[in-house]
């Protein structure tokens, strides 16, 4: 379950962690999981839904494919879609070592729109599903 671990890595330093805070491990507003409650917008959680170890006969599986959400927030449409298209541009189809894990491919695969209402808050979700191939 290492994927969204990666996934996190590549955004921080890619071009949606400029859109969510600045560029870097430290300062991007990129979440595992849940944001901390009243973070500012833009930005992003990442979280893991399904995790599966490819079958082997030799001994233990070395790949894992997980399914990875990514949750673009916005106050407005505009915002969430534009936070959407960089972390795609981040994502699709990347390879190579991310955040200390070796990712094999990450492929897109949907996105919803929706909006979510929270206390005194009106918020923009582009919630976006890839695939991650990691190996172990």
């Amino acid at each position: 379950m290492n994927g969204y671990l990666a996934i996190i890595g590549k955004l921080r330093l890619g071009t949606a962690g400029n859109l969510v805070g600045g560029s870097g491990l430290t300062t991007a507003r990129i979440f595992p999981g849940d944001s901390p409650q009243g973070e500012v917008y833009p930005m992003i959680t990442v979280d893991t839904y399904d995790d599966e170890a490819f079958d082997t006969k030799s001994g233990a599986a070395t790949t894992e494919h997980e399914l990875v959400k990514v949750f673009c927030y916005g106050t407005s449409d505009n915002e969430a879609r534009a936070l959407s298209a960089a972390v795609r541009t981040d994502l699709d189809e990347q390879s190579g070592t991310m955040n200390g894990f070796t990712v094999e491919n990450i492929r897109f695969l949907r996105i919803d729109t929706y909006d979510l209402n929270f206390t005194n808050r009106r918020s923009r979700v582009h919630e976006q599903d890839y695939e991650v191939r990691i190996r172990n």
